[in-house]
This record gives structure tokens, sequence and C-alpha cells, in this order.
């Protein structure tokens, strides 16, 4: 079961969400989503093979990048972006 991908996923987008509309109910939810694909990812470490390896790098990228600043700095860069 590699559930934690789409839960990753969830938290990105949730993420995205909380940063556009500042609604605590979506930082919430980003904080809900990172803690079930966390929980998934670290379970899915105790049993390492290649079946999913690829689904625990995709999360891994997913989770470290929406951590890190670049999401917010990159916020910023996207809200100064006038689209034609």
């Amino acid at each position: 079961d590699c559930s934690f991908v789409r839960h990753s996923a969830c938290a990105l987008a949730s993420t995205h969400l909380a940063f556009l509309t500042q609604a605590s109910s979506m930082v919430h939810l980003a904080y809900y989503y990172k803690c079930l694909a966390l929980r998934g990812l670290r379970e899915s470490l105790r049993v390492l093979n290649e079946e999913n390896v690829d689904a625990m790098l995709a999360a891994s990228y997913l989770l470290s990048w929406q951590a890190s600043q670049r999401f917010v700095t990159w916020g910023k860069e996207m809200a100064s972006v006038a689209v034609q």
C-alpha cells in the first residue's frame, strides 16, 4: 500500500491552499495529511524493496519540498507573475 504518496500530494495541495487563502482549516488539513504521509513513509521504510522504492522517493520529494522555505519563496514569486 503506497497511500502515503497520495497523502503527500494532498499535503502539498493543502499547504498551497493554506498559503493562498490563509485559512486555518487548510493549515490543519495540511498538517493532517503530512502526518499520514510521514507515518506511511516510515512504515514503508521497514520493508524497503524494489516495489515501493519509487513511491518512497516520490513521497520524500513532495514532503521535503513543502517542508523548506522554497515553497513560500516560490509562492511569493508566482504571485508577482502576470498570467496573459
